[in-house]
């Protein structure tokens, strides 16, 4: 009698909890549902907050072994998408949070753009080139699909924050894209745009710069703000964009301040040519690097 009664609890209790489970999930499929109703009947329901002065995070990291190349970013809006590199305590220093985020070296191997990748100070176990590609951020190319349909692909934005709710974005491209090279892209695709050159401290910028106009169907911004800046004598540009439209100017103070950030953003970047010891010293870092691939993919062909 014992045992039946202990097999009925345990039936009764595996059944509650397939009840509770079962509810659970259809709830988060209600939840879930709902919030995704809520999203696109709501644009910009998960806007960062904006305000005139932001806190902001510097990214910085030594490109193509020339030179130390620095930016901000606002923090509280969508990570970028480098590289990170994070440090064991014993390294760290105090400003290692909210204040800047260490990242990996970027440098070219075989046509590709790499950025060094490390997890406590070590590197990844698979140090693969394709592991350490920013390659969809850096260049564009095609390719045919399963249904033989040719795609493009490449040129992510390395960081960019959409904000539906006043029609504004903000971008910042890395490109391997010769500023020439912008020049005739901007003229083809925006031919009413005026392009010009301005100094900001050491950077002189390619601009271009638009009268805000309607949004178009499906277009969270439109056109309005593109600063384009070569890293030195590299084939390599950075280009800072602010999107906006004449529905952006329904939201002054947020119009506002995102004017006031790209403008800081702007006034952020920072080119600066290795000293000779520190470019020796990347050299050898990044030649140690490339060893460390050639290594692991001589390994990964030999198991084929």
């Amino acid at each position: 009698m014992k045992i039946i009664k202990k097999n009925l609890t345990r039936a009764l209790l595996l059944l509650f909890i397939f009840l509770l489970t079962s509810c659970s999930n259809v709830l988060q499929q209600i939840n879930e549902k709902n919030r995704e109703d809520y999203i696109l009947s709501r644009p910009g329901v998960y806007d960062p907050v904006v305000i005139d002065k932001p806190d902001y995070v510097t990214h910085k990291f030594i490109f193509l072994e020339k030179y130390k190349v620095a930016h901000d970013w606002p923090y509280g809006f969508d990570i970028c998408k480098y590289a990170t590199m994070t440090l064991p305590k014993s390294m760290r220093d105090g400003t290692w949070y909210g204040s800047y985020r260490r990242l990996g070296d970027i440098f070219e191997y075989r046509g590709s753009t790499l950025q060094e990748v490390r997890v406590d100070g070590y590197p990844e176990r698979s140090i693969d080139a394709s592991y350490m590609s920013i390659d969809n951020h850096v260049k564009t190319w095609t390719k045919v699909d399963e249904l033989g349909v040719e795609r493009t692909y490449g040129y992510a934005p390395m960081c960019w924050q959409p904000l539906g709710g006043s029609s504004h974005t903000l971008v910042v491209r890395l490109y391997k894209r010769s500023l020439e090279e912008w020049r005739k892209a901007l003229k083809k695709k925006l031919p009413d745009g005026v392009l010009a050159k301005k100094r900001i401290g050491n950077n002189v910028w390619l601009t271009q710069e638009f009268e805000l106009t309607p949004s178009k169907l499906n277009d969270i911004a439109g056109t309005f703000k593109t600063w384009v800046l070569p890293i030195g004598d590299t084939s390599y540009t950075y280009t800072f964009q602010l999107g906006a439209s004449s529905e952006s100017l329904n939201h002054p103070r947020t119009h506002a301040a995102m004017i006031k950030i790209f403008r800081h953003l702007i006034e952020s970047v920072r080119i600066e040519s290795l000293s000779k010891e520190q470019a020796k010293q990347a050299r050898a870092k990044v030649k140690k690097l490339i060893k460390e691939i050639e290594a692991y993919e001589a390994r990964s062909s030999s198991k084929k």
